[in-house]
């Protein structure tokens, strides 16, 4: 059985609207993807652009696979440089959805650590949950957007759904979410 999408759907918008976006946190499978892709279409008329990328296992020696439809990488310069020049591509006022975003690299996710911290897009993250894990997969890639005032965690599994707060959006934030999760 999957939790009713409507609370959660309703506090995720709500942390994209009024703050640097949501993250959406919970096993394999329960549907978060399906919930991103509602909250999507129901904010819509709220963004210039709307961008959703995949983070894959296949590609993550590759960097920025995820984003490579969306920004240029210089193929010279130090990290960043590199950084700032991805920044200033996506940083437009437009949502982006990170399908898998545990599955970001560091390059990336500090990319999306960056646009979060600085507000130029808002953002709504999905994260798969792997026992004895945590919520942010390989090398806590998410840890750093959650803000320790409320992070966005939408549990989703057998028989819940809910959200504990949003992303955040200062430069300073560092805690983990294993706490919020039962």
């Amino acid at each position: 059985m999957i939790a009713p999408a409507e609370p959660a759907l309703d506090q995720l918008e709500l942390g994209v609207r009024t703050r640097a976006g949501a993250v959406l946190i919970g096993p394999a499978g329960v549907g978060k993807s399906t919930l991103a892709r509602l909250a999507t279409e129901h904010l819509a008329p709220d963004f210039p652009r709307i961008d959703w990328v995949s983070a894959t296992t296949a590609r993550q020696g590759v960097p920025f696979a995820a984003f490579e439809n969306l920004v240029t990488v210089p193929e010279t310069g130090s990290t960043t440089v590199v950084l700032r020049a991805a920044r200033d591509q996506l940083g437009d006022g437009r949502l982006l959805v990170v399908d898998d975003a545990h599955l970001l690299d560091p390059l990336p996710a500090a990319l999306v650590y960056q646009l979060a911290a600085e507000c130029v897009v808002r953002l709504l993250l999905t994260a798969t949950v792997r026992l004895g894990a945590g919520p942010c997969g390989r090398a806590g890639v998410l840890e750093p957007l959650l803000d320790p005032r409320g992070p966005a965690v939408v549990e989703r599994g057998p028989g819940r759904a809910s959200v504990d707060g949003t992303v955040g959006a200062r430069a300073d934030v560092g805690v983990g979410v294993g706490h919020h999760l039962h």
